[in-house]
């Protein structure tokens, strides 16, 4: 297999130095979504997969090229996000201090930071955004086929090639839930691969607004894509995609967001201050989709809040918190990607990861009303719907593998799009309109 894996990131490789920019971005993603990235090259200690050797030839292909390096126009998120993984990585080691924790960190700059600015430095406009969302729509289209495929039958297509795992052979499969298997896909966990799909769909969504048989058919491509992510049966990633219908619907009343926030706030601090249970409680029994997830997930909450003494500074160094015992776990279960920032890399672990959601918010929405195109405005709102659904589903489970690629490749597309500058249409005249005209009829020759 490893045979495979190394001729896959090849000609990976060769398409990602010789294509252009966009073009190569987009081999990035697909193999990201069609390749198990737990399939590895084993190079003495360190397991390296195809995502992270195409990443890394791509980067470095756009710093060594002054046409494409000098052409990027820096903004905020770019420094949270360049900070923020500082911030993780300066952490982790010096709570690990140990050669395991430097490859860890490699890989993990690999799969955040190369990412991201790979993303920044190969879209320019918003035309080379919307060619990239239509390949990735063309991509994800058949997986989410796969997935309905893998949850009625029973029959998972990827799932045999886990015994190649480097650190964890075993296949495991899990039990069935509203009748339906929960789809693996390529990915190393249903849930991830649910996340995938979310993602990805309000990208999708936003192609509505192009023109001719793409705009006709984006919001059945994005029922597809939002159809593959429920057949991974994960509660999460369900109720992911109901908080994003919830902001489509909005899009066309977006004066509503602010009373709708508002109430929701006051709403929960009322809770809080005249209810019998804490308000998130509350908020995780009303929104799970079947189980009782939100009973471990609510039960973190609270033991994460108990020990913040504990974990504050530079969180537990890779060690188990002990929380999973009051959850009637053999081991802490991190549903949770705030407490599990928190828990990995302290409070500042934290602080970076909602400065960046917030950065990111507040430059949508500045975009969104200072646009007047319906293209651009669709686009924005799309990634507005990607950020909610992202703070939904990190309520109920944190992100590894595959979606942590996916979630700052968009984060990618955030900050490009920031930049972008909506060309203005300029009245124009023909020559035929000017010699129709009693003023100039025969006085311009053309």
């Amino acid at each position: 297999m490893q045979s495979l894996t190394l001729t896959i990131a090849i000609c990976c490789v060769c398409l990602v130095l010789y294509l252009k920019p966009k073009h190569a971005l987009a081999v990035y993603f697909i193999q990201l979504l069609w390749y198990p990235s737990y399939l590895r090259l084993t190079l003495g200690t360190a397991d390296i997969s195809v995502s992270r050797v195409v990443i890394s030839a791509l980067l470095f292909r756009c710093l060594l090229n002054p046409a494409i390096k000098n052409r990027l126009r820096k903004n905020t998120l770019d420094m949270w996000v360049t900070g923020g993984i500082a911030v993780y990585t300066i952490t982790y080691l010096l709570s690990r201090p140990s050669y395991s924790s430097i490859e860890n960190r490699g890989g993990f700059l690999m799969d955040s930071l190369f990412v991201y600015w790979s993303a920044r430095y190969c879209i320019r406009n918003c035309s080379d955004l919307v060619w990239l969302i239509k390949r990735v729509a063309l991509a994800i289209v058949p997986l989410a086929v796969i997935s309905g495929y893998e949850s009625v039958t029973g029959r998972f297509l990827f799932l045999w090639l886990r015994k190649y795992c480097p650190w964890n052979p075993e296949i495991v499969t899990y039990y069935r839930r509203m009748g339906l298997h929960r789809a693996w896909g390529p990915f190393s966990h249903p849930i991830m691969f649910g996340c995938a799909f979310g993602m990805f769909a309000p990208l999708v969504w936003t192609l509505r607004q192009e023109p001719g048989k793409w705009g006709k058919a984006a919001p059945w491509l994005t029922l597809i894509v939002a159809a593959g992510g429920f057949f991974s049966v994960s509660s999460s990633v369900i109720g992911m995609l109901l908080a994003m219908i919830f902001v489509v619907f909005l899009e066309k009343k977006s004066w509503l967001v602010k009373p709708i926030l508002m109430s929701f706030i006051m709403f929960c601090v009322v809770l809080e201050v005249f209810g019998t249970t804490p308000f998130y409680r509350w908020l995780l029994a009303k929104a799970a989709v079947g189980g009782g997830g939100w009973v471990w997930r609510s039960k973190l909450i609270e033991c994460a809040m108990r020990d913040i003494d504990e974990w504050w500074l530079l969180g537990y160094g890779g060690v188990d918190p002990g929380w999973g015992a009051e959850g009637f776990l053999s081991f802490t279960d991190l549903t949770n990607e705030f407490i599990a920032y928190g828990v990995s890399y302290g409070i500042w672990g934290v602080i970076a990861l909602v400065g960046i959601l917030t950065v990111s918010f507040k430059m949508m929405i500045r975009c969104y009303r200072n646009s007047r195109s319906p293209q651009y405005k669709s686009l924005y709102w799309g990634f507005s719907i990607f950020l909610v659904g992202l703070i939904v589903v990190w309520t109920g489970v944190s992100f590894f593998g595959q979606a942590t690629m996916i979630l700052y490749g968009i984060l990618g597309m955030i900050g490009s799009s920031a930049n972008f500058t909506e060309k203005k249409k300029l009245a124009t005249t023909s020559c035929r309109d000017i010699r129709r005209h009693p003023i100039h009829r025969g006085a311009i020759s053309c």
